[in-house]
């Protein structure tokens, strides 16, 4: 029975025979010779390959049992026959194989590749549609409009029905552009870690979690945490204590961490 492979190049194909002598018992035989031939060639054309094939010599393998081996690097794609004659019994009987065709994997990625990027090359991408608007609303709560025409710098203030203006909430999140500046209120009750401001913000809690740095005085450059904001009274509270008391008219930002 013939044999049929389909490989790649450059890999190896295998296939096997068994030879008898006149009498039809296995015998091994001599000189085996294998010729690959591709097909279509001419009549005359010389074999692509030519080999010995390798005899099984194992206990468990009966007499007359062989194997071809054929390296296929540099073969053209295409279909190729395996025949192989021998001597056995003063004869030399001649037969075919099998068969097998060699792909040429690499030229069939190169090519798909390449008609991919002719395709890509056709395409010409435009960013259409972009956002440019005066206001914007984000869960019915209006959010600040874009910096640039069609870049917006969006501030949102309320995600999850959380209460708009409130970053410290569970769900909540605020988004920022730019520092939130103020300044020191004058108030009897300042100290190192609460004092009044003049911000804006009613919501207690507002800037909590935020980083507050002095910009100006004594204290400018040092940095902490924001632990409460009341709205009401203006006053701010640090998860930890600047070194001394912010003066009156002491500038600050606050920054969203």
């Amino acid at each position: 029975m013939s044999q049929f492979k389909d490989v790649a190049v450059g890999s190896s194909v295998y296939f096997w025979f068994a030879a008898n002598n006149k009498t039809g018992s296995a015998a091994d035989g001599s000189t085996p010779v294998f010729s690959v031939r591709l097909a279509g060639a001419a009549a005359g054309a010389a074999p692509k390959a030519t080999g010995t094939p390798t005899l099984l010599t194992h206990a468990n393998y009966t007499d007359g049992l062989h194997e071809i081996a054929i390296d296929t690097t540099g073969y053209a794609a295409g279909e190729y026959a395996v025949f192989c004659t021998l001597t056995v019994s003063s004869l030399n009987p001649a037969g075919f194989v099998g068969s097998f065709i060699v792909r040429a994997a690499s030229s069939d990625i190169y090519a798909f590749v390449s008609a991919i990027k002719t395709q890509t090359d056709k395409m010409v991408f435009t960013v259409a549609n972009k956002i440019d608007a005066d206001v914007y609303t984000w869960n019915g709560t209006a959010v600040s409009a874009p910096a640039t025409a069609g870049i917006p710098e969006v501030n949102v203030k309320n995600i999850n029905n959380v209460a708009a203006g409130t970053p410290g909430a569970t769900g909540g999140l605020q988004i920022v552009g730019a520092a939130k500046t103020g300044a020191v209120a004058t108030d009897a009750g300042n100290s190192a870690t609460a004092f009044k401001t003049n911000l804006a913000e009613s919501d207690n809690d507002y800037w909590k979690d935020c980083l507050l740095e002095i910009t100006s005085g004594a204290l400018i450059g040092q940095i902490k945490k924001v632990d409460a904001y009341a709205g009401a009274t203006k006053i701010i509270t640090m998860k930890t204590a600047f070194t001394g008391i912010p003066a009156d008219a002491v500038t600050f930002k606050i920054i969203n961490e």
